[in-house]
């Protein structure tokens, strides 16, 4: 009996004392006004590569963020609709290439694999404080096939 009546007084103890937390994170939007978060990726297209083709690629483009709120993009990738995603590439600019959108050919760089396969990917924005980095929200996933050969 003593157990049912201690859980919930100790619920509601960790629950006052967590407000009263002092906004210290010096990357805390909500405690300094001078940081900008950046935007959400939007407009994120894809090409793959062929079949047949032995390195396997998957090239991204999307609508570049404001200058002001974006340093460079992070790209995420999960092996299914629901599984967790891992970063798998950083974009470090943000300059549109000659089309006016920033650009990431997942697989190009000797340490990426890119398997033939089913994939999910995201694209999240970030912005350079000091040291420190900070991420935007991340964008709706976009489901790319990559052929076999």
């Amino acid at each position: 009996m003593m157990r049912y009546i201690l859980l919930p007084l100790l619920c509601l103890a960790l629950l006052l004392g967590a407000c009263g937390l002092r906004r210290s994170n010096p990357l805390d939007p909500a405690a300094h006004d001078d940081l900008m978060v950046p935007e959400r990726v939007i407009n994120i297209g894809y090409m793959t590569s062929g079949a047949g083709v032995q390195i396997k690629t998957v090239s991204f483009e999307w609508t570049p963020n404001s200058q002001q709120s974006t340093d460079g993009y992070y790209l995420y990738r999960s092996m299914g609709y629901n599984s967790d995603f891992a970063r798998v590439d950083t974009v470090l600019t943000n300059v549109p290439g000659l089309g006016g959108k920033i650009t990431c050919i997942h697989g190009a760089k000797p340490w990426h694999q890119v398997m033939a396969g089913d994939y999910y990917y995201k694209v999240s924005a970030w912005k350079t404080y000091g040291d420190r980095r900070l991420e935007g929200p991340i964008s709706d996933r976009v489901f790319v096939r990559i052929p076999a050969k």
